[in-house]
C-alpha cells in the first residue's frame, strides 16, 4: 500500500492508499526483479557520481556502496525479501538500502529519474544478454561448419518448391543455414553498439541541474557513448524493439532449418535420425519417435513474432517521453532473450547429435533432377539456354510418356528432341560430375563448398565471445546459469579470462547422461575453488557443449591444433583420446600457445567414457586439477557447470 510502509518512490502530494488491485497492476517487480545485479550496478556507478558533485560525502557514499553489496550478496544468495510496497527493481532496492544505512540511501536518488534508471538497467542487462546469445550463436555456426567440413562428400536432393530441383552436398545445405545465421551474429553485433549508450543523468525529461559528471558514469559502466538527447534517452525503446525484430528474424532462419529437419527426419524421407536425446515419444502408440525439438523451434519462432509485434503495437502513437505503456517492455525483452537463448540451445545439440543416412539421401537422387545438366549440354554445344531448356524439357516429357526414367531414354530417343545429342550424352547421367560442375563461388562443387567451410571458419575466428565492449569488461559474456546473463560487476577490472571448453563427442542418450552425470562431480568439486577465485575479482568460466560424433579427426599431432571460432582460440582434436591421453598432451599445448583465449578440446567419447562412472569422475577431476595447475598463470578459472548440463 502506498502509505503503509514508506517505500513508494512517490506519494507525497497522495492521500490515502493505493487500491489494492491498482498496487497489483502497477507493479512490475515480478519479473523486472531480473534487473537486480543492472540496478546496483547502476546505482554504485551514480553514487560515485553524486560524491564528484559533491552532493554526498565521501562517507556517505562508502556507506551506500557497502549498502549496495549487502544488497547484491543478498539477490546472489535468494534471500532479497521483496516487501508488497516493492513495486519495482528500483524500489525494492532503495527500500532496502534504506534499512540498511538509513538516511545516506535518501540521497541515492538525487537528480535521478525512475526513467533514467530504469533504461540503464536495461541497456546493462541487454548489453550482457546479447553477448551470450552472440556466443550461443557463434557456438551453433560452429558446429555446422565443422559438420559441413567432415560431410562434405555426401549428395542428396535439393528441393525447390518442396519438389526435387537438383543434386546438392549435403554440406552446401547446412552452410546456407550457418551463413544465415553468421548474419545474426553480425546484426547483433550492431545492435550491441546502439544498445551500449549511457542514457543515465538524463533525469526524468529535462536532464539534470547537478554537476554530475556522465563522462564518469560512462566510464564506470563501460557504455561507447552518452546519449544526446535526455528525452530521446527516457523515452525511445528503439533498441528494444530492434532486439526483438532480431529475436524473429533469427528465429524465422531457425524455423526454416528445424521445418527441414522434420521432413527429413520423417519415414518418408530417412535423411537422417535424430538423437533420442532431442526426441520424445507418444503415451499411446508405442513406435512414435517425435521430433519434439524440431517442432519446438519452429513453434518459438511464432511466440518471438507475437511478443516484436505486439510492442510495437505498445509504441504506436505513444506521445513524447516516458509514459507507463513502456513498463510492457520488459517482459517482451526477458521473454525473448529467453526463448532465443533455448532454441540456440537446443539446435546446436539437435545439429551435433543427428546421424545422416548417407545411402538413402544417395538413393533419392533420380535422373529427372540432372534436366538441368541435359540443357547444359546442350548449351556447351552452342545452343542458346532458352531453346536447351525447351529441348530438355521434351525428353522429360518423352521419358515420362514411356514411364521410363530420363537417364534411360536411348540416344535416338534423345535425337528426337535435337540431332546434337551423342553418345557422350551419357556422363550427364552422373551425380558426381554433375555437382562438380557447380564450381563457381557459393557453387556446390566439392571445392566451392570447401571453400565456403574456410570463408566460414576465417568468419569464426574473427568474432569474439563478447559484445564489443568485452575488452572494456573482459569475462562480462560468461554464462552463469541458464537463465540469466552473467552480471558479475567486478570482472570488469579482472584480467581477460582463458574461456575453456570441454567439448564431448556423443549420439546417444544414454551416453550424454553418463557424461553429464560423472561430470557433476567436478561441478561440485570445483565449487569451492570458483569461490575463493571470485574473491580475486576474475570471471570463473568451464564450459561444455557438443559436437557430432562421426567427426573422423586427423591423428597427426601437426594436424591437432587448428583455430577456429574466435580469435586466438585453439581447437585440440584428440581421436580415440582417453582422458590419460588428454591429461598429458593438453597442459603441453597450451603452454605452447599462451597467447590463446580459448581452449577447446575434441574427443571420442566412446573412448572417453571406458570405465565405471566413478572412475569418470577421479580421472576428470584429476584432469581439471591439473589444467587448473597449468593454466592458472595464463588467467584461466574453474566454475561449476551450467544448470542446463545437470
Amino acid at each position: 500500500m502506498a502509505s503503509a510502509d514508506g517505500s513508494k518512490l512517490w506519494g507525497g502530494r497522495f492521500v490515502g492508499d493505493t487500491d489494492p488491485i491498482m498496487e497489483k497492476f502497477n507493479a512490475s517487480i515480478a519479473y523486472d526483479k531480473r534487473m537486480w545485479d543492472a540496478d546496483i550496478r547502476g546505482s554504485k556507478a551514480y553514487a560515485k557520481a553524486l560524491e564528484k558533485a559533491k552532493l554526498v560525502t565521501a562517507e556517505e557514499k562508502d556507506k551506500i556502496l557497502h549498502g549496495m553489496d549487502q544488497i547484491h550478496d543478498e539477490w546472489a544468495k535468494g534471500v532479497f525479501d521483496v516487501k508488497p510496497g516493492d513495486e519495482d527493481i528500483h524500489t525494492a532496492n532503495e527500500r532496502r538500502l534504506k534499512e540498511l544505512i538509513g538516511e545516506p540511501a535518501g540521497k541515492l536518488h538525487t537528480g535521478r529519474s525512475r526513467n533514467d534508471q530504469v533504461v540503464t538497467d536495461m541497456r546493462l542487462w541487454l548489453r550482457d544478454a546479447i553477448s551470450i546469445l552472440k556466443g550461443n550463436a557463434l557456438q551453433l555456426i560452429t558446429t555446422m561448419v565443422e559438420r559441413a567440413a567432415v560431410e562434405i562428400d555426401v549428395l542428396f536432393p535439393g528441393y525447390t518448391h518442396m519438389q526435387r530441383a537438383q543434386p546438392i552436398r549435403w554440406s552446401h545445405w547446412i552452410l546456407s543455414h550457418a551463413v544465415a545465421l553468421s548474419r545474426d551474429v553480425e546484426q547483433l553485433q550492431e545492435i550491441s553498439r546502439r544498445v551500449n549508450v549511457l542514457p543515465l543523468g538524463s533525469g526524468a525529461i529535462a536532464g539534470t541541474p547537478f554537476n554530475i559528471d556522465r563522462e564518469m558514469l560512462r566510464q564506470e559502466l563501460a557504455f561507447d557513448d552518452i546519449s544526446i538527447n535526455s528525452m530521446d534517452a527516457t523515452g525511445q525503446r528503439d533498441f528494444i524493439a530492434e532486439f526483438l525484430f532480431w529475436a524473429s528474424l533469427c528465429l524465422t532462419h531457425l524455423s526454416k532449418m528445424a521445418e527441414d529437419l522434420m521432413l527429413y527426419s520423417t519415414k518418408e524421407f530417412s535423411f537422417l535420425t535424430l538423437s533420442d536425446a532431442y526426441s520424445t515419444g507418444s503415451s499411446l502408440m508405442p513406435q512414435k519417435k517425435n521430433a519434439d525439438s524440431l517442432e519446438l523451434i519452429r513453434s518459438k519462432a511464432g511466440r518471438v513474432f507475437g511478443r516484436c509485434a505486439g510492442f510495437l503495437m505498445t509504441l504506436k502513437g505513444l506521445p513524447s517521453t516516458y509514459n507507463k505503456d513502456l513498463q510492457e517492455d520488459k517482459e517482451a525483452m526477458f521473454d525473448c532473450y529467453d526463448t532465443v537463448h533455448a532454441v540456440l540451445q537446443v539446435t546446436t545439440g539437435v545439429m551435433s547429435t543427428l546421424k545422416i543416412n548417407p545411402s538413402v539421401m544417395e538413393a533419392a537422387l533420380s535422373p529427372d533432377m540432372l534436366a538441368t545438366d541435359l540443357a547444359y549440354y546442350l548449351v556447351r554445344k552452342g545452343v542458346p539456354f532458352r531453346d536447351a531448356h525447351g529441348i530438355s524439357g521434351k525428353a522429360v516429357f518423352l521419358a515420362e510418356s514411356k514411364s521410363i526414367p530420363l537417364n534411360q531414354l536411348t540416344v535416338e530417343d534423345l535425337r528426337t528432341a535435337s540431332p546434337l545429342f551423342s553418345s557422350d550424352v551419357s556422363a550427364v547421367w552422373d551425380y558426381s560430375s554433375s555437382v562438380e560442375q557447380y564450381s563457381a563461388p557459393g557453387g556446390t562443387a566439392k571445392s566451392s563448398v570447401a571453400a565456403q567451410v574456410e570463408h566460414m571458419r576465417t568468419w569464426l575466428k574473427k568474432q569474439t565471445l563478447g559484445t564489443p565492449n568485452t575488452i572494456k569488461q573482459p569475462g562480462r559474456c560468461i554464462e552463469r546459469n541458464s537463465q540469466e546473463p552473467a552480471s558479475d560487476n567486478r570482472a570488469r577490472t579482472s584480467p581477460t579470462p582463458m574461456r575453456f571448453s570441454l567439448t564431448r563427442t556423443f549420439n546417444e542418450k544414454q551416453t550424454t547422461t553418463q557424461l553429464c552425470r560423472g561430470l557433476m562431480g567436478v561441478s561440485e568439486a570445483m565449487e569451492g575453488a570458483s569461490k575463493s577465485l571470485a574473491k580475486l575479482g576474475n570471471v570463473c568460466s568451464l564450459g561444455l557443449s557438443a559436437c557430432n560424433s562421426e567427426n573422423k579427426f586427423d591423428s597427426a599431432w601437426d594436424s591437432m591444433v587448428r583455430h577456429i571460432s574466435v580469435p586466438g582460440a585453439m581447437t585440440l582434436c584428440f581421436p580415440g583420446a582417453n582422458v590419460q591421453d588428454i591429461t598429458r598432451l593438453l597442459p603441453e599445448a597450451v603452454s605452447q600457445s599462451p597467447e590463446a583465449d580459448t581452449v577447446m578440446v575434441h574427443a571420442g567419447s566412446n573412448d572417453i567414457m571406458k570405465g565405471s562412472s566413478e572412475q569418470l569422475k577421479m580421472d576428470f577431476n584429476e584432469l581439471i586439477t591439473s589444467l587448473l595447475d597449468q593454466l592458472t598463470p595464463h588467467n584461466t578459472w574453474p566454475c561449476a557447470l551450467p544448470k542446463s548440463w545437470h
